[in-house]
């Protein structure tokens, strides 16, 4: 029951600021977390990418094994390699773009010896 007609509306404001501390801490833990800065990216823009990135990875994942297949390979194993070399891949982009951008001392030494290991292990295939 609202005594004075002041209560409400106080009641609103003070809900509103705390929404809105609420969503200064989303945003600051997310650009902590994953970079995102609400003043140069938008949240709209970054979800269409992702789910543009997602769906193309899962039509690969699916279309891959099936024309492999047909070549007469293994559906199985190509689907568990095209995830294995996606992953890897990856990861070897994730150290190449934060060398060549020169924040190297956010990989961590682990990430590095892999990124090694599997330079090395592609370099020894392709002799």
């Amino acid at each position: 029951m609202i005594k004075r007609p002041f209560d409400f509306v106080g009641r609103f404001f003070y809900c509103t600021f705390v929404v809105e501390l609420m969503i200064i801490r989303i945003m600051k833990a997310l650009f902590n977390s994953l970079g995102f800065d609400p003043a140069t990216h938008k949240v709209k823009t970054e979800m269409m990418a992702g789910l543009t990135t997602f769906l193309t990875m899962s039509y690969i994942l699916a279309v891959n094994p099936l024309m492999l297949g047909d070549a007469g390979m293994d559906k199985g194993a190509v689907f568990s390699a095209s995830i294995s070399e996606g992953i890897v891949l990856g990861m070897l982009s994730y150290v190449l773009v934060k060398v060549l951008t020169g924040r190297f001392k956010e990989v961590s030494v682990v990430l590095f010896v892999l990124a090694a290991f599997f330079v090395l292990k592609y370099i020894a295939s392709l002799l």
